[in-house]
This record gives C-alpha cells, sequence and structure tokens, in this order.
C-alpha cells in the first residue's frame, strides 16, 4: 500500500510513521507506531535438526523473500553469534550450508554474498 507523502522507518525495537503536514512539502511528523511484541526467531537447541541447519533454513528463508538481495551481503559471523545466541563455528557452518547450496559467495576477509535467490 502507497499512501503520498507517508514513510515507515524501523528498527528491531520501533517502527515509526512519519508524514508530512501541508501541501507541497512542509514539516515532518513522525509518531511511533506499536504493533505489539514482535516475536523473535528462536532455535532448538536440544531438537533433532542442528542448530547450523536451522540458521541456514532461516537465512535460506530470508534470501528467498527478498530480505537479503542478490549482491548483499549476508549477516556477518558476529551478527548471527549475537542474533542466535550461538558461538562462531555454529554460525560460520551454518553460513557455508549456503555457499555449498550455491545462494552465497563466501570472499576471504570480507563476508559472504548473496550470488541468486532459489
Amino acid at each position: 500500500m502507497h499512501w503520498p507523502g507517508v514513510a515507515v522507518y524501523w528498527t528491531a525495537q520501533t517502527i515509526r510513521l512519519a508524514w508530512y503536514s501541508g501541501l507541497g512539502g512542509g514539516s515532518a511528523v513522525s509518531r511511533p507506531v506499536s504493533l505489539g511484541t514482535v516475536p523473535r526467531v528462536t532455535i532448538d537447541h536440544d531438537g533433532p535438526v542442528p542448530v547450523y541447519r536451522q540458521i541456514a533454513a532461516i537465512l535460506r528463508d530470508r534470501i528467498e523473500h527478498g530480505e537479503i538481495l542478490p549482491g548483499h551481503p549476508v549477516p556477518s559471523e558476529p551478527r548471527l553469534v549475537q542474533e542466535f545466541g550461538v558461538n562462531r563455528l555454529t554460525a560460520r557452518k551454518a553460513v557455508h550450508v549456503l555457499a555449498d547450496e550455491g545462494l552465497v559467495e563466501i570472499v576471504q576477509g570480507r563476508g559472504a554474498y548473496v550470488i541468486r535467490q532459489s
């Protein structure tokens, strides 16, 4: 849905709507919007599927749905460690699964980049 003069800004914690008062520009008005509690991705550390495969599935889903576009980097290992509460080796294995599937390319010293959507 598109509303002329309205923009939506978000971070992990906040969503804000901004709109312009008056025609032809004017000052921007911004208000926080509450959407309730946003569910966080959970990892089953005790389940039958290895944690690195669960993370790879989440990243694959983000790529398939256009949240991470071709040419853009996959979240870094430190970012994955922080987001999922895993160690660095687990994060690395998850990215390597995607590389083995041909979804990402790992560039030594620079990170992993999406090369195609599945």
